[in-house]
């Protein structure tokens, strides 16, 4: 692609019809804060949210004006991207199939594509290196449209137009400072509004020199709307990463976890877990996990012998409180972390649901009309715990 210096406002490909915006259209647009060059595509996903085409862009400011340069559209399934000379400059999660319109050929519409090539299938990330000229160009690029690595201080976001930093999941373990954070794009709309927040991850041996790792938990499935802020701790020699998955089509969203030998490279697990009745499942999130060795509940700590629990909480009044899973891990007392509720001692409904391995999964809810519940009594020094004692 070659875009003059006078692109805005212009459609370069087009393969869709405007009536049902179905298909996709390549174009540039000026507005703020940046004109851009876009991408759009419709999929056919029967879906309220489904309202619009989604749209991957890049400004006009990474393009050398006349300069011959490479547009690469990627869709994987979980992910739709935009890639310049190698670069990633913007992504989107699409659900469902590009929406194919009938009877509508290819149009290009300027003399700015040069070439234009087609593939049946998602090109691995080695080939997009070997079509963009080697890695070691892509990383001069990267440099060139993204700016240098900026260092990781107060107000610090990832490289990108249109990228920024969630909520943030500090962890230390043997030495090193682990920041897991959530990756995010468009400012909460991506995915129809979902968000498609994913774990980043950087670390430090002294909050000076920061190392960038791969994405720790990724959105890898189109049913995944969002993965949600969590927790992390060490146990039995690995990492453990307790998070929600919003759900694409609105049901309970999934408490489930990833596994990790090194903190960097996760596996996601088959397991997990939704609230049912009378709660709402939709907006759960947020795991707050926790050690309980012996009678001592230390949130976020690792080593020593004992039961390793995840409390999971969320914000949705209900008309009374009820523990979904729990069991007794050695001779330790099960303590659970109660949001917004003041101390007492009350009653706890509970029933037996879930066992995982020794990892425990807890619901609770944020009591918007504390007085209603009960509870056992609060654990000493730590707030909002509360020790429960089974019959």
């Amino acid at each position: 692609m070659r875009l003059p210096r006078d692109a805005a406002n212009t459609t370069l490909a087009a393969w869709h019809t405007e009536e049902r915006k179905q298909g996709f259209r390549l174009h540039t647009s000026t507005g703020e804060p940046a004109s851009l060059l876009e991408f759009e595509a419709a999929f056919d996903w029967k879906h309220s949210r489904n309202n619009h085409p989604l749209r991957v862009a890049a400004p006009l400011r990474a393009f050398r004006p006349d300069a011959l340069q490479e547009v690469l559209i990627r869709f994987t399934g979980p992910k739709l991207e935009l890639s310049i000379d190698g670069v990633l400059m913007d992504e989107e999660w699409p659900v469902g199939r590009v929406a194919p319109p009938t009877a509508v050929p290819l149009l290009l519409t300027t003399g700015a594509l040069q070439k234009v090539m087609l593939w049946n299938r998602a090109l691995s990330d080695d080939e997009i290196a070997l079509h963009s000229g080697g890695a070691q160009k892509i990383a001069g690029r990267e440099r060139e449209i993204l700016g240098p690595l900026r260092p990781l201080t107060q107000y610090w976001k990832p490289r990108g137009w249109n990228a920024s930093v969630g909520d943030c999941m500090p962890f230390f373990n043997e030495g090193r400072f682990h920041l897991y954070y959530l990756f995010d794009r468009r400012g909460h709309a991506s995915k129809w509004g979902l968000g498609a927040h994913q774990w980043a991850h950087a670390s430090t041996l002294d909050l000076v020199e920061w190392t960038h790792h791969p994405m720790a938990v990724p959105i890898s499935r189109q049913d995944e709307g969002s993965i949600c802020t969590g927790s992390v701790f060490f146990s039995s020699d690995e990492y453990h990463a307790f998070y929600a998955v919003r759900t694409a089509d609105g049901s309970p969203a999934r408490l489930t976890s990833a596994r990790s030998k090194d903190g960097i490279h996760f596996e996601k697990s088959d397991w997990s877990m939704a609230l049912r009745e009378p709660y709402s499942g939709p907006p759960a999130r947020d795991p707050v996990v926790f050690r309980d060795p012996g009678n001592q509940a230390i949130p976020n700590a690792s080593g020593g012998d004992g039961g390793d629990i995840g409390a999971f909480e969320f914000g949705s009044a209900a008309p009374s409180l009820k523990i979904l899973s729990f069991t007794r891990i050695g001779n330790g007392d099960v303590v659970l972390q109660v949001a917004g509720v003041p101390n007492g001692v009350h009653r706890i409904q509970a029933s037996l649901d879930l066992r995982f391995g020794s990892f425990i999964d807890i619901a609770t809810v944020t009591a918007d009309a504390a007085g209603r519940f009960q509870y056992q009594e609060p654990v000493a020094g730590l707030t909002n715990f509360y020790r429960v004692v089974f019959p």
